[in-house]
């Protein structure tokens, strides 16, 4: 049985939301910024980088859920390997859909804290990782300045791929659970 790990950071690194496609420094294409909040199924599966990935998917539809207090900001996700040796790693980030919380960081503070303390051990053989990582942001759509929250979801080394991406799936899935379970009455939603 292993046990998540949690860390918390916060970056300088400031973005506008919402914000353009573009090359990023590897060369891969960041498709943009898509409002998602209260959007169809069908939607939800245009998003190119959860085409592929059910759990993505899933806690895509989570978070801009009509009753949800968040709206996703971007997500992505890469299966490597090498010597038979497989890991995962991918991030969802999200902020409040609300232009009073999203400016004060201790409501994403208090998340982390609840999310960790809920932690139960998964049935794997290997470390398994949430970064949640705050981020600050220009919110262009209600002219505020706050942060959102990027959580990184790191598995491995496994033998073999496709246990590697179930676990991986798993973890996700954990973490839309949780984000489900959080209520909250927007008092200035942004979208």
């Amino acid at each position: 049985m292993a046990v998540a790990e949690t860390l918390l950071t916060i970056n300088q690194r400031s973005k506008d939301v919402p914000y353009p496609s573009d090359v990023r420094d590897d060369g891969s294409l960041n498709h943009g910024f898509l409002n998602l909040k209260g959007a169809e199924a069908q939607r939800i599966s245009d998003v190119h980088e959860a085409a592929d990935c059910p759990a993505l998917k899933n806690i895509l539809a989570t978070i801009n859920a009509p009753e949800s207090p968040f709206f996703s900001v971007g997500c992505e996700k890469a299966l490597t390997g090498a010597v038979n040796k497989f890991w995962k790693k991918g991030y969802c980030e999200f902020a409040f859909n609300d232009a009073n919380r999203v400016k004060d960081a201790m409501y994403y503070f208090h998340l982390f804290f609840h999310f960790n303390r809920a932690q139960e051990p998964f049935d794997a053989d290997t470390k398994i990782q949430y970064l949640w990582d705050l981020q600050p942001a220009n919110f262009r759509q209600c002219d505020v300045v706050g942060f959102t929250c990027c959580v990184w979801i790191t598995v491995g080394k496994f033998d073999d791929a496709s246990k590697c991406s179930r676990v991986w799936a798993e973890a996700v899935t954990r973490l839309g659970d949780f984000l489900a379970s959080v209520k909250a009455e927007p008092s200035a939603p942004i979208y």
